[in-house]
């Protein structure tokens, strides 16, 4: 085949991959693999962490074997599907719909835990270089929502009342994790103003506009109206799923560079 004719073939197939392909990658964690349904990952390998496509997210997991207890916070991932138990012991399932926002497969659940209880610890993701974060979905999990809605009668807790909330902070960083732009504040329960909301499906926040621009991490925290002497009396939790992140030009671009050095090589040659 001619050279020109080679090298303007590569463009258009090129050209081609690089419309068909989506303009954004999204990090669902059906990647992840777990023991079958009804199954959760909390952190007990020791590994610190986890990887879904090219992200990281932060877990820190400890064991006390003098009262067979252990403890966790940062994010754990689940497939779940128990949106109407609620109590501790149900900490790792999604609230309604009770699966992930396809409607099947794995979805995250993070734990934060407050300054003052123990030492802060917020979960964060990390990306593998800076990119433009453009939505994410967050819901409540079963615990946490059905807390909100009927207390902790046995334990001294009372449900939300007039004037109560429950909030979720995010906030992008960049490489030395300083904060950028704005925080996102989304409520995942509002019983203000003669409200009863509780957030009971997956729910889109729009982050690229907040942040204004890449980042590098992205931090969780939550905040409430119902403290006591241990702080916030809310279940520190919420559900997290379907990152949408607009991709770097990386090996696509590099290809079309490379075939246009040959091509202008091909044709100082003719």
């Amino acid at each position: 085949m001619n050279n020109r004719y080679f090298f303007t073939a590569a463009f258009l197939i090129v050209g081609l991959i690089a419309r068909s392909a989506p303009a954004y990658l999204i990090v669902d964690f059906n990647d992840l693999t777990l023991d079958g349904p009804d199954s959760y990952w909390n952190g007990s390998d020791g590994s610190g962490g986890f990887y879904s496509g090219d992200v990281f997210f932060t877990n820190q997991y400890e064991y006390y074997p003098a009262f067979d207890m252990e403890a966790w916070s940062g994010f754990a991932y689940s497939n779940i599907d128990r949106p109407g138990a609620g109590g501790h012991t149900n900490q790792y399932a999604v609230y309604d719909p009770g699966t992930g926002r396809s409607g099947a497969g794995n979805y995250v659940v993070a734990y934060y835990v407050e300054e003052g209880f123990s030492d802060e610890f917020r979960p964060r993701l990390s990306l593998s270089s800076p990119a433009e974060v453009l939505d994410l979905y967050v819901n409540n999990t079963a615990y946490t929502a059905l807390f909100i809605r009927d207390g902790d009668i046995d334990r001294g807790f009372s449900p939300f009342e007039e004037g109560d909330w429950y909030r979720l902070h995010i906030q992008g960083l960049d490489e030395g994790l300083n904060p950028l732009g704005s925080e996102a504040v989304v409520y995942l329960a509002d019983y203000r103003d003669g409200q009863t909301f509780i957030m009971d499906e997956w729910t889109p926040v729009e982050l690229a506009s907040v942040f204004g621009g890449p980042v590098q991490h992205i931090e969780f925290r939550v905040e409430g109206s119902k403290t006591g002497d241990w702080g916030l009396e809310t279940p520190t939790y919420f559900a997290l799923d379907d990152i949408r992140i607009i991709p770097e030009p990386g090996v696509l671009g590099l290809v079309l560079f490379g075939l246009a050095g040959l091509w202008i090589v091909q044709r100082r040659r003719l």
